[in-house]
């Protein structure tokens, strides 16, 4: 399996990226699995209305980054003995440090077939300045724990702002690949970020390590294993 951690706080379109994602991986014959640690019916619905190979599980007893381990990592051995994903996409908490979901991942000893692909995060063009004022530290510390930076909802921010942002998130994070993306169907930025998480030798070494040939049939239902949450700064246990 190869795990995809989406960051990005609450409004910043996380899950529609992730649905679109797994549409697109899905049209290529490969089976995506859905870990959503903050939905409501609103998300959920919009899950369950796609007729693509996506199954999902509500991880809701803490934020990934700080429950117990023993929760993210039964969910992730269910998903793998049940429906052998090619690909897993983990959407955190919007208030979730995505290097510690990370590192959560790695002390899970789930063997050798779990590959994690670089940190995304979207940020929210519209709500950037916002973002920075009322949770800098917060919006900081995403920034500066992710390897894929995303402006999200750029085809209606001002081209110059636009430029502004991206030299902003630049400083914090002198490393990070920075894209520009809009919800638009086909949109160019979205494929640009697939190109970079899913090269072409990624997607092969894909297709080659299932174990026991094909993957096995995947429901188009959501699975749900109980109801979402929501968690507030001071609940955050870093």
């Amino acid at each position: 399996m190869h795990v995809i951690i989406m960051g990005g706080f609450l409004g910043s379109g996380k899950t529609t990226t992730m649905v679109n994602m797994s549409k697109y991986l899905a049209m290529k014959g490969y089976v995506v699995a859905l870990i959503l640690n903050e939905v409501g019916e609103v998300d959920a619905g919009v899950c369950n209305s796609k007729g693509y190979s996506v199954c999902t599980k509500e991880v809701t007893n803490g934020c990934i980054c700080c429950t117990l381990n023993i929760s993210m990592k039964t969910a992730l051995t269910e998903i793998r003995d049940t429906y052998n994903p090619d690909f897993v996409i983990v959407e955190p908490s919007g208030l979730a440090f995505p290097a510690m979901v990370r590192e959560n991942l790695e002390l899970m000893d789930l063997g050798d077939s779990l590959t994690i692909a670089p940190i995304v995060t979207l940020i929210d063009g519209l709500r950037f300045k916002d973002l920075m004022k009322g949770l800098r530290v917060y919006a900081t510390r995403q920034i500066e724990d992710s390897e894929i930076l995303v402006i999200n909802k750029a085809d209606v921010v001002d081209s110059l702002q636009l430029s502004l942002f991206r030299d902003s998130i630049g400083q914090l994070n002198l490393e990070a690949t920075i894209l520009d993306m809009s919800s638009r169907e086909k949109d160019e930025g979205f494929f640009e970020l697939m190109d970079v998480l899913f090269p072409a030798d990624l997607l092969e070494k894909a297709a080659s390590s299932r174990v026991d040939g094909p993957a096995p049939s995947v429901r188009t239902s959501s699975t749900v294993i109980s109801h979402s949450f929501g968690v507030s700064p001071e609940d955050q246990a870093y």
